[in-house]
């Protein structure tokens, strides 16, 4: 299964409408190198940290696909959902975006 498969995945479980609506577009993303906008949708530490174990797997991926990630305006990530993201990404990762997912950031 595709690296966006899993993410929509993840982002189906929450229910919330602008979650459900990222997942069908990120289905139907086949964009290489791939941007992850993952702003103010809602997600809490549990949900990035589902999604930070999917970015672990492409630690290890030549061909890894995701250059970028914000996660921006999501306040219930927090300190542990960050930190947890953070030290998932693989080298082609190039640029993260959290302003405003918690305590730590404002």
């Amino acid at each position: 299964m595709s690296i966006q498969k899993n993410i929509a995945q993840v982002l189906r479980k929450t229910s919330n409408a602008a979650c459900l609506n990222k997942a069908d577009s990120l289905e139907n993303d086949r964009k290489s190198p791939l941007v992850l906008q993952l702003r103010s949708l809602s997600l809490n530490s549990s949900d990035i940290i589902e999604i930070a174990s999917i970015l672990e797997q492409e630690k290890n991926n030549s061909n890894a696909i995701v250059t970028s990630i914000s996660c921006s305006y999501n306040q219930l990530i927090g300190d542990a959902g960050a930190a947890t993201l953070a030290n998932t990404f693989a080298p082609s990762i190039r640029e993260i975006g959290i302003v405003d997912c918690g305590r730590w950031s404002t």
